[in-house]
């Protein structure tokens, strides 16, 4: 099985890349903070709502911390600069000047301005408040590359099936169409390669080549294969497939012997963030899975949000994606 974890590792300490983590009030941040620091993956910059309660808590746990850089809505010196350079931004769609201010007092809008500005290399946050905190003011200000759906890609070490999976979109596009869902497929490929992995890409249904009848739910995958194929040429990619198609060799013999994914599909492509969202939460609770991520691909630069039930290593983990998404470029 590929090590993930060593090359997100090696990657992320390519080259020091700051990274800004939201929500320092919650101790979780700080001692990912505490791991980061040890593991050396990247320059923490903090940025919560009361700097001394976060002070005082760094205290109580008995963090070294001295050195990090922490921010707050409240005691950031430049607002002015950077309200007048969200204003020049967001005015198009009607943004005032005042209400440019009083965005900057939000610390998500804080700390995408600073990405935005090259303060940092990549951000992160959510893992006290919901996704929309960080993703909504990441999509106005730092947005997506030209032409590409942002997705989120789940990185699944299977420890049952020896394998690691990516998986998407279970975080952004809520109901992708035919071009969004390529446009997934394709992202989840391209992270596998920056893995080192040999991406075999399944669109996933619970239909097998047409066992399903002609649903519309099922036209839109098979145009999103056809669309991800012109995208993506010399890239094994397939569908629509059950799961037990998609990844079991016999599964697939019985299904859809004629595949070229051969059940051996490492990146589940599902067609709505419903499917998606719950599958891989039933995975990670009743499966023997490390769950690292997610990777969000499309965006111009690294924003990765958090989970809510995220311990310390899963924000560490998350934040050495970010510097390793910083240092290859994607």
């Amino acid at each position: 099985m590929t090590d993930v974890k060593k090359i997100l590792m090696d990657g992320a300490r390519q080259k020091p890349v700051k990274v800004i983590v939201h929500e320092a009030d919650d101790e979780r941040v700080l001692r990912a903070t505490e791991i980061i620091l040890k593991e050396k993956i990247a320059i923490p910059v903090l940025i919560g709502e009361n700097i001394e309660k976060i002070q005082a808590l760094i205290k109580k746990l008995g963090l070294n911390l001295s050195n990090v850089e922490l921010i707050t809505p409240k005691t950031y010196s430049n607002k002015e600069s950077l309200a007048k350079e969200l204003y020049e931004l967001r005015k198009y769609k009607g943004l005032s000047l005042e209400d440019a201010k009083k965005l900057l007092d939000d610390q998500f809008y804080l700390g995408v301005m600073l990405l935005h500005k090259g303060e940092a290399g990549a951000i992160t946050g959510t893992c006290v408040y919901p996704t929309a905190a960080l993703m909504k003011p990441a999509l106005q200000i730092i947005k997506t590359k030209d032409g590409v759906a942002a997705c989120g890609v789940s990185i699944m070490i299977d420890r049952k099936m020896n394998k690691v999976f990516l998986a998407a979109d279970a975080d952004i596009t809520i109901d992708p169409n035919a071009e969004q869902l390529a446009d997934i497929a394709v992202s989840t490929a391209n992270a596998a390669e920056a893995l080192g992995i040999e991406p075999k890409v399944a669109f996933l249904s619970y239909s097998t080549k047409g066992s399903g009848g002609g649903h519309p739910s099922l036209g839109k995958i098979r145009q999103a294969l056809e669309l991800a194929k012109k995208k993506k040429p010399g890239v094994i990619i397939d569908g629509e497939l059950q799961l037990d198609a998609a990844i079991l060799k016999e599964g697939c013999m019985r299904k859809c012997p004629a595949s070229p994914v051969k059940g051996e599909a490492n990146c589940l492509i599902f067609p709505d963030l419903t499917s998606a969202n719950i599958g891989l939460k039933l995975w990670m609770e009743f499966g023997d899975v490390q769950y690292i991520g997610p990777l969000n691909m499309g965006m111009k630069k690294p924003v990765n949000e958090l989970g809510r039930t995220f311990k310390p290593e899963d924000i560490a983990n998350t934040v050495m994606l970010c510097a390793f998404m910083a240092n290859k470029g994607i």
